[in-house]
């Protein structure tokens, strides 16, 4: 069984090299083998859409630049910064996003010693899509990580954004990632959907636990919105339509996201607008609902 904190100790093992055919591929980059070597074990039963993705693994900063100049194709980086150098990670991300101009591939600061560039500093001086320490990367947490980063990569070539604003949503998808309880994830929500969604009316996330019928309902509609309708006609029909269909509706100007967890708990997020909500608003609504139904879902579990 795999310890719950993945890399709170560093045993000697192996060094390797895996043949990768085409498809999604997560570049691993650090000094020690045994990172490498849990971060296989721990995704070795994880699929992104029905795909094992492959795992490439890189010994140090210089490898992995050379890689990625070979390599247009890796959805995620998953990077330690302390290797040949203190911030040899980071003249990684430097190579990928300023030499290469790749501004799509997902990188994930992944470090066991953050030192004085510490979680907000890197996030705000370089551009990268989420920072984990090694010390509190937990199974579940590694997973969520993972999974956040690919459905972004995916999604991002689908939004019709500008690079600025892509690169502003990735980050709020990533830093969900940094919510430590259920009720950090529901304000960052809160706050999220209000930033990229105009002219919001009603945000709900709706809990419903087959086993025993219970329904929980989250309001995170703005202060200034009138939120005593919660039973309206309108929100109930929408909940008949996502149950029928086991899928995510758009009536008008409501959006409602279903997905259905593998312990019985469908998840669901609901927003409705003042105004119609456009194609390009609905596939970054359904783009972040994905994302906080997975870390949802794992915290559940953990």
């Amino acid at each position: 069984m795999v310890s719950d904190f993945l890399f709170s100790t560093a045993d000697d093992a192996r060094k390797s090299r895996i043949e990768v055919p085409p498809g999604l591929k997560i570049l691993s980059v650090d000094d020690e083998s045994s990172v490498h070597d849990v971060t296989k074990l721990v995704l070795s039963n994880f699929k992104f859409e029905g795909a094992h993705p492959d795992i490439i693994i890189a010994m140090s900063a210089k490898e992995a630049c050379e890689y990625m100049r070979q390599h247009d194709d890796v959805a995620l980086v998953l990077l330690d910064v302390v290797m040949e150098s203190d911030h040899a990670g980071f003249e990684v991300v430097e190579t990928i996003r300023q030499e290469l101009h790749n501004h799509r591939a997902r990188i994930v600061i992944r470090t066991g010693q953050p030192g004085d560039m510490g979680m907000e500093t890197t996030m705000s001086n370089y551009e990268v899509d989420g920072y984990v320490e090694k010390s509190s990367l937990t199974h579940n947490c590694l997973h969520a990580t993972v999974y956040s980063a690919l459905r972004t990569y995916k999604d991002a070539a689908l939004l019709n954004l500008t690079r600025h604003a892509q690169a502003d949503f990735i980050k709020k998808i990533q830093l969900l990632n940094c919510n430590h309880d259920t009720e950090g994830l529901y304000r960052s929500v809160a706050a999220d959907i209000n930033d990229f969604l105009p002219n919001v009316e009603s945000i709900r996330i709706i809990i419903s636990h087959k086993g025993d019928n219970r329904i929980d309902v989250k309001d995170l509609s703005p202060p200034c919105e009138d939120t005593k309708t919660k039973a309206d006609a309108s929100f109930t029909y929408i909940l008949a339509e996502a149950s029928e269909e086991n899928a995510t509706v758009q009536i008008n100007n409501q959006l409602l996201f279903r997905h259905d967890l593998n312990n019985d708990v469908v998840f669901q997020l609901y927003v409705k607008t003042h105004a119609s909500i456009a194609a390009t608003s609905k596939s970054m609504f359904v783009s972040y609902a994905a994302s906080v139904s997975t870390i949802y879902g794992f915290s559940q579990v953990a």
